[in-house]
């Protein structure tokens, strides 16, 4: 794992959600505070396209945007096949000049994400397409206790500073699809009072969209699927798991273990 520093150019950083392949864009933020469209009374053309870059490799990759909104089409597919981009990567532009940017990968661990053919540009990369690939298997390189042991069972989770918290499989909440979740999570994780849309990730790199809520009248606050998003993950009553907070900067990313 290479050391990163946060960039001091300016920079921006956007999960990898479910939809990343046909509706990822450039934060409106950005565009408007370091990508002002200029002209003395006439209307200058915006850019077309970005240029991205890793800093790993002399490799460019072009990819054509649908504006206004900056959103990216044609060549996003290669950078991100090129790039084994998955559900749970988070991407870190950081802005050279113009439309160019130099893009730093980091997987759901939080580590750079290393790419070994990429030090050698006398190497060809082959693009798996994203839909052939298997889903990430976390439990990969584990050593088993016994041979009747499925590593499977064994949890991954190890702190890593990140808010979480455990808890198990309730009837209810296998019935009814809430989750209720502690309030000192909550405190925690800053998210007193806050309803918004989440993403769940599982150790294989499955994701369900979910919703956090919050019920004023209990002064607590609850996470909903429904169906129950443990029938839909094939939980039992019982279950250990543990519920970490990934991210929770403008949209909400949690990951779930099973222990």
């Amino acid at each position: 794992m290479n050391e990163f520093q946060l960039p001091n150019k300016p920079h921006f950083f956007q999960p990898l959600l479910p939809d990343f392949l046909t509706n990822f864009s450039i934060p409106k933020s950005f565009l408007t505070q370091y990508l002002p469209v200029k002209g003395r009374g006439s209307e200058v053309k915006s850019k077309e396209f970005v240029v991205l870059r890793n800093r790993k490799s002399e490799q460019t990759w072009y990819v054509k945007v649908d504006l206004p909104n900056y959103t990216f089409k044609k060549g996003w597919r290669k950078f991100c096949a090129d790039h084994n981009l998955q559900i749970g990567d988070f991407l870190v532009f950081k802005h050279q000049r113009d439309m160019v940017f130099e893009v730093y990968v980091f997987d759901p661990s939080a580590c750079e994400r290393e790419f070994p053919g990429f030090e050698d540009d006398s190497i060809a990369i082959q693009a798996t397409p994203l839909a052939s690939r298997p889903p990430i298997n976390y439990h990969d390189g584990l050593e088993k206790k016994g041979d009747e042991e499925d590593p499977k069972e064994i949890s991954t989770f190890k702190p890593s500073g990140r808010p979480y918290f455990r808890t198990q499989v309730k009837k209810a909440a296998l019935a009814i699809g809430s989750i209720w979740v502690p309030k000192s999570f909550v405190l925690q994780a800053g998210l007193e009072k806050k309803t918004s849309p989440m993403v769940l990730l599982d150790e294989e790199g499955h994701s369900w969209s979910i919703s956090l809520k919050y019920n004023e009248g209990q002064d607590g606050h609850y996470m909903y699927k429904c169906p129950s998003i443990y029938k839909l993950m094939g939980l039992d009553i019982g279950q250990p798991i543990v519920f970490e907070l990934i991210n929770s900067s403008g949209y909400l990313l949690m990951k779930l273990y099973k222990e």
